[in-house]
């Protein structure tokens, strides 16, 4: 059995929860759980890898999409261990910094998904635990988990078996001998709450822990915003547009790496005599975060894992960028300019056919 978090990793930047709670926020209800959409919780990996902190991730999207859509959204795992791939290489025993995949998760992406940003509570903070689910229907938290939730694995034991019994141990203070250890980290998205538990996905199960054991064992938690989320369930008493421009003024320009795959096909379908938007006639590997460039790469990402196939110049916006951001008028007319450049190309090689195109294929 794998965990795979590191000790809490601080930044001074970072936005705090509390900041962004008005006056109009109720107090939050006895219990709340949006978990109940959810039929099943995938392993997502991290029976085998050390990917807790990307698996937490697919299981909050889960629930987002399970919630505020009509179809849930499970995340696959070659798409989670790519992700923990894009940290660790092939040493999938390796752990990470919830914020690093905070920031990855915020910048790049899981599984073509991107959150808006996070904030970090406040340790031992009932209440903002509660708010977060309320609001944002989970919680990203990170646990230095005591020994005895740990024993070892039984040499006669199947993964499976090890599996379940790590499940059946209740997740309650049992001594105050019992102190944390650092390297047991482990992170786990909370996804429900009433007065006795906090309610928790791990190992593809949804396990309680009492408030006493998450007061105890807890070194970090944030709330983590989704457009898949909050295009559905507006926050109230969450001053969300503050947080917004606040992120935009710690963030600077953020800047998105396009997998090697994707930059072969646009600059190999991009005709040399049709110049980009902005007067250049190739793609860097890095571009800067103007809604266009990241609309674009969200877009073509899907269609070389479906293969490329359709005039780019015909879809709408809603196509373009499913997950939330709403595109410009300018901005449309810039992927326009994209997606035309990009058919015309695909119109003189194949005779105005729009067959799919084998990535990494040079256009002529």
């Amino acid at each position: 059995m794998r965990l795979g978090k590191l000790p809490p990793k601080f930044d001074s930047r970072n936005l705090r929860f509390g900041t962004y709670v008005t006056s109009s926020l109720p107090t939050p209800p006895d219990s709340v759980d949006y978990s109940k959409a959810v039929k099943d919780w995938p392993m997502m990996g991290n029976r085998d890898t050390g990917d807790c902190t990307i698996a937490a991730a697919g299981h909050m999207i889960q629930e987002w999409t399970a919630n505020s859509q009509s179809n849930e959204i499970i995340i696959s795992d070659d798409d989670i261990l790519n992700a923990y791939r894009d940290f660790v290489g092939n040493d999938l025993h390796a752990s990470l910094h919830m914020l690093d995949v905070l920031d990855y998760w915020q910048n790049t992406g899981i599984g073509g998904h991107r959150i808006v940003g996070y904030t970090q509570l406040e340790e031992n903070n009932q209440i903002q635990v509660e708010d977060s689910i309320q609001l944002f229907s989970n919680c990203y938290i990170g646990l230095a988990l005591p020994d005895f939730t740990l024993p070892p694995k039984r040499p006669s034991d199947s993964p499976d078996k090890h599996v379940a019994d790590l499940l059946a141990i209740e997740w309650e203070v049992r001594s105050p001998k019992d102190s944390q250890n650092p390297k047991n980290g482990h992170c786990v998205p909370a996804v429900a709450y009433d007065q006795r538990y906090l309610y928790v996905v791990t190992w593809g199960s949804k396990k309680r822990m009492s408030w006493q054991f998450y007061f105890t064992y807890m070194d970090e938690a944030y709330a983590v915003l989704s457009w898949e989320w909050i295009k559905a369930n507006p926050p109230s008493g969450f001053d969300f547009a503050s947080l917004q421009l606040d992120l935009q003024k710690i963030g600077g320009p953020a800047r998105i790496e396009i997998k090697p795959e994707v930059l072969a096909v646009l600059n190999n379908a991009l005709p040399k005599d049709v110049p980009l938007p902005d007067g250049t006639r190739q793609i860097p590997n890095t571009l800067t975060a103007e809604k266009w460039n990241l609309a674009t790469q969200c877009y073509l990402s899907d269609m070389v894992r479906m293969g490329l196939s359709g005039p780019l110049s015909e879809i709408s916006t809603d196509q373009i960028y499913p997950h939330g951001l709403p595109i410009s008028p300018p901005e449309a007319q810039a992927l326009k300019t994209v997606g035309e450049a990009i058919d015309l190309t695909w119109n003189r090689a194949r005779g105005q056919s729009h067959a799919p195109v084998k990535v990494g294929t040079a256009q002529t």
